[in-house]
């Protein structure tokens, strides 16, 4: 039996809700006290426990897909 690659990175890394409040009105990655990830707009009632901005593409990224 062969194993499965982890999917998973150590950077970008998780905030928890405890330590700085999501901003508003912004979409960005949840993850819910039932380990749920999320996309989308936070809101107190949805059980959000950690979270992080979404990634972006760096500038040098950008212009290597302009070319």
């Amino acid at each position: 039996m062969y194993e499965t690659p982890v999917l998973t990175a150590d950077e970008p890394k998780l905030t928890l809700v405890a330590d700085l409040m999501p901003p508003l009105g912004q979409k960005i990655y949840m993850v819910s006290k039932y380990g749920n990830g999320i996309l989308g707009d936070y809101h107190p009632e949805y059980g959000i426990v950690a979270w992080m901005p979404l990634p972006r593409l760096s500038k040098d990224q950008r212009k290597k897909l302009e070319s």
